[in-house]
């Protein structure tokens, strides 16, 4: 999503492109295959929502929501506090804008916040979400939630005014989410696992390469089975990418989203845990929140003075992940708090 959000123009405006490709900066073309974390993130949280409901039917979700939004309101407060101090003509507008952007119902101190309030209408409404999609045959699911997926996006993009009614357009954009995230609940519930019968990973207790009797010095000096299986694995990254590339809209992005899904899965897998991913995991609703006054709306000038995507982009994780990170101290108390009332 940073890498989306940070390289979104296609003659690389703002920044100097190295290359490009069909007239096209190379970064920008990368970018169209990260528009897949709209239907990832709504995925997840659906394949998170039924292992939530197999071990407690009565699912509270309110209180999952409640802690989203205080991550929320915390970037609010310091970030369009900011914007309140450094871009007066912009923020904070209105009561009603204020209220509306509290809320989540609109979107315009941060549109790449829109996501919000569609994914918190279905985690609240999870539940019944799941003893529906039970009641139904897969691909019964599969072809109502497709259809509805097309329908609003071909509505949204030949009739952009419904986003002048912000209700109107989160309920059009939660019934979009619902198709990938009725795919996690699907994916959840038949505990799908094709990754694991294309390339099936080793045997992580028995060493990266799976020869429990050798040792690992070893197994690195002559058996070349498990990095050969990393290699297959990250070259069957590289058609996906370039078909996406070739792609001028983003209409298959849920069927992009599930061969990226098996295919960065089984490399996980077959790597072991990944402690950079874990650390930026931890941080990431916060960062999904803050990147954005970053590349577009408050210190803009900062990150693109380092000129190149490369630089730009780690620049934009560091700084996006320090911010979330500071954030987390604050987080991590009101959180305990809230949940110590609740409990």
């Amino acid at each position: 999503m940073i890498w989306l959000h940070t390289f979104f123009t296609p003659t690389g405006e703002g920044y100097s492109p190295l290359f490009y490709v069909g007239g096209e900066s190379l970064a920008y073309k990368i970018g169209k295959i990260t528009t897949i974390c709209i239907s990832l993130y709504a995925f997840l949280g659906g394949y998170g929502m039924y292992i939530t409901y197999q071990n407690s039917p009565q699912m509270k979700n309110w209180r999952r929501v409640l802690l989203l939004y205080l991550n929320y309101w915390l970037v609010f407060i310091v970030f369009i506090g900011l914007g309140c101090m450094l871009s007066p003509d912009q923020y904070p507008g209105s009561i009603k804008d204020m209220f509306l952007n509290l809320t989540g119902i609109s979107t315009t101190y941060c549109a790449e916040w829109w996501f919000l309030f569609p994914y918190t209408v279905l985690t609240l409404c999870s539940r019944w979400i799941i003893i529906a999609i039970k009641r139904f045959h897969w691909l019964f699911v599969i072809a109502v939630t497709g259809v509805g997926y097309l329908t609003v996006n071909l509505l949204l993009h030949f009739y952009s005014k419904i986003y002048d009614y912000p209700l109107l357009a989160d309920g059009l954009l939660t019934i979009s989410l619902l198709f990938s995230f009725g795919l996690g609940i699907l994916w959840a519930m038949y505990d799908v696992r094709l990754c694991m019968r294309i390339l099936p990973p080793p045997d992580i207790s028995k060493g990266l390469y799976g020869n429990a009797s050798a040792p690992v010095y070893s197994e690195k000096k002559h058996d070349f089975r498990g990095m050969l299986r990393i290699s297959v694995i990250i070259f069957m990254l590289l058609p996906l990418i370039v078909v996406r590339m070739l792609i001028p809209t983003g209409i298959l992005n849920p069927v992009f989203m599930l061969l990226f899904v098996i295919i960065v899965y089984t490399l996980i897998k077959s790597t072991g845990e990944n402690l950079i991913l874990d650390y930026l995991g931890k941080q990431s609703t916060k960062m999904w929140l803050i990147h954005p006054f970053f590349c577009y709306y408050l210190f803009a000038d900062f990150v693109y003075s380092f000129k190149y995507a490369p630089l730009i982009f780690i620049v934009m994780v560091i700084v996006s992940y320090l911010s979330a990170a500071l954030l987390d101290t604050v987080y991590k108390p009101l959180k305990k708090m809230i949940i110590y009332k609740m409990s």
